[in-house]
This record gives C-alpha cells, sequence and structure tokens, in this order.
C-alpha cells in the first residue's frame, strides 16, 4: 500500500533519492519492509532575516522618547501657561502594553512596537508662585508705602528636585510700590502758595519720581486755594 511520508525537520537534509528509505521504527519494523518509490524533494534551506533583540531595544527606545514628547506636550495644555512644569519629576508610572510584531524568534523584514505608556509630572501653579512671592514681599514692606499691583516673578534657574522630592529654584520677583500721601500734608504744603512754586515744594517734602500734576480752576488763578475742600489730592 502506498502511504504519505514527511520529514521531521524542514530543510534539504529531508530530500534523499529513490529506495532510500527502508526502515520503519518501531515493532512493526521487525515485520515489514519499505520503500520509496520516488525521491523525496521540496526541502530548502532559506536564510530568513528576523529581528534581534538589540533592534527591538533600539526601537523601545525611539517609541518611549516620542511618546515622553507626547505626554509632556499633553501636560502643558492641560496646565496653565504661566504654571512651571517641573521637568525632572516626569516619570513612567506604567507601561500598559508593549506588543512586538514579529515577536521574539520569528522572521520579518518589518519590526512594528505598538506601546502604551502612562506619564506622570508635577508642576507648580501660577497662583502659588504668587502667593509665595506676595507673602516675602509684603513681609518686608516699609512704612508708609502701599502696593498697587500683584507681584511679577520671572524663574531665573532651572527647577532642580532632589531624592527627597523638594524643588527649588531661584525667582525675581518685582513689584511697584508708592508711597502714602496724607491729603492734609498736601494741603498744608500747597495753601496759599504760588502755583509755579508748589511743584518743587511737593517734589522734594515728598521724594517724588517726578513732578506732580498740577491741575487750577480758573488757570489763570496766581495762588492755591486756602481752604482744604478747594483741594484735592489724587496718586497715581
Amino acid at each position: 500500500m502506498d502511504v504519505p511520508i514527511e520529514a521531521l525537520e524542514a530543510g534539504g537534509g529531508g530530500n534523499v533519492d529513490r529506495n532510500k528509505v527502508i526502515v520503519l521504527e518501531g515493532p512493526l519494523g521487525l515485520s515489514i519492509s519499505v520503500t520509496n518509490l520516488d525521491p523525496v524533494r521540496g526541502g530548502v534551506d532559506s536564510l530568513m532575516t528576523g529581528p534581534t533583540d538589540d533592534d527591538r531595544s533600539r526601537l523601545s527606545g525611539i517609541v518611549m522618547d516620542n511618546l515622553r514628547r507626547m505626554a509632556e506636550t499633553d501636560l502643558r495644555a492641560q496646565i496653565k501657561p504661566s504654571d512651571i512644569l517641573l521637568l525632572d519629576t516626569f516619570e513612567i508610572l506604567e507601561i500598559k502594553e508593549e506588543e512586538f510584531d514579529p515577536p521574539v524568534g520569528r522572521p520579518g523584514k518589518t519590526l512594528t512596537l505598538k506601546m502604551q505608556v502612562e506619564f506622570s509630572a508635577r508642576y507648580v501653579s501660577d497662583e502659588a508662585l504668587k502667593e509665595l512671592a506676595l507673602s516675602t514681599l509684603n513681609a518686608s514692606i516699609e512704612n508708609g508705602f502701599v502696593s498697587t499691583a500683584s507681584p511679577e516673578y520671572k524663574v531665573v534657574t532651572q527647577p532642580s528636585t532632589d531624592t527627597s522630592g523638594v524643588s527649588r529654584f531661584d525667582l525675581m520677583v518685582t513689584r511697584t510700590l508708592l508711597r502714602e500721601v496724607n491729603a492734609l500734608q498736601v494741603f498744608s504744603l500747597v495753601r496759599g502758595h504760588k502755583p509755579e512754586l508748589v511743584k518743587d515744594e511737593l517734589t522734594s517734602a515728598l521724594s517724588l519720581r517726578q513732578p506732580p500734576d498740577l491741575s487750577l480752576t480758573p488757570s489763570w488763578w496766581p495762588w492755591m486755594p486756602l481752604i482744604p475742600f478747594n483741594v484735592s489730592v489724587a496718586v497715581k
């Protein structure tokens, strides 16, 4: 009878000429004989290319860098432009998926990677920085001065986070202060004086940065008023 046969191992080593297959392994081999009337052909030794561990490692590094940049962009979009993102706190929380195609041990000309990674990072809010700057400035404000606007700050050193999780950086904080002006003091300096002398007297007595603006009604009147309610003082 005719029965099909197949080589146990792939490749050219399974190819044999006719009448070469004459042994049957096992107990039946003692009572029957076999032979191949036709040559056994079809086995081919061919070189197949496939990705190495180094290929997978390099591809994983490239994909991870791209995902990190994408995550940083997404994080910046979730916070305010004035908030400070602490880049050295950027870390991988979890690699949720990492699937190579072809898998390890399989041939292929193109290696692809499907990866999903969860990142986290810390940031400092603009409100927290303003509150910190304001509390520091208020502690050193001189008597007789008042603030007219919120402080402005600028980060002058790159934030650095130590192993305990504490981030440090230097801030340059500025704000404008105005001297408190007593309206009665102004009145005592200007009452009954000539308008052309009042500006110099106010600038000297109050240490003003620039000469004050003086408006007299009627403008041709040669003297400043003598009655307090005829004088109004505005600080800008």
